[in-house]
């Protein structure tokens, strides 16, 4: 913004008011209660306007423990906690899962453990690969049992090429008995 004083122009800054500790606290507890607000996952043909009144209201809880700041505001500060939260225990996880722990594991905050507690923890770390089963058959046993599998469907797809082929040779022997 530019202002101008008797011929001089002056740039005046305005510095961003950031949210204190306190709002980040009940913005995430309010998360946790509101669990459609906190993924976005509002249906039908008045969900946005739920979701609007939604963050109103805690646009004003909030402007209570600090800086007043608008709803749009609000909603990139929830989008960079949950980036946070997800970066942080991302990095916590890959210290814990790093070959001869050289690395020290960061600490998981509080805030983080409940944000991810809302979202998912699998939106830091992924799902991984499929576990193995154990149980009381060994690998061999279980690729028996695929294969014996695999034979009895392939005896049925048997008995079914037998079949069309019969019923098309009795189709061409009908076709031509009629025309000889």
């Amino acid at each position: 913004m530019v202002i101008v004083f008797c011929g001089k122009s002056q740039k005046m800054s305005f510095k961003k008011q950031r949210s204190n500790k306190k709002q980040i606290e009940v913005l995430v507890e309010f998360m946790s209660t509101h669990n459609h607000l906190a993924t976005g996952e509002f249906t039908g043909p008045l969900g946005g306007k739920r979701a609007d009144s939604q963050w109103q209201t805690l646009k004003e809880m909030l402007k209570e423990y600090g800086p007043d700041r608008s709803i749009n505001q609000w909603k990139q500060t929830w989008k960079d906690i949950k980036n946070n939260s997800r970066s942080e225990n991302a990095a916590s996880s890959r210290a814990r899962h790093t070959t001869g722990n050289y690395v020290n594991v960061p600490v998981v905050s509080d805030i983080t453990n409940k944000v991810l507690s809302i979202i998912g923890q699998e939106a830091s770390t992924g799902i991984g690969p499929e576990e193995t089963e154990i149980g009381p058959y060994s690998i061999d046993e279980r690729l028996k049992q695929r294969n014996e599998l695999l034979s009895e469907q392939n005896n049925l797809l048997r008995e079914q090429n037998t079949h069309l082929r019969s019923r098309n040779k009795i189709k061409r022997n009908r076709f031509t008995h009629r025309f000889f």
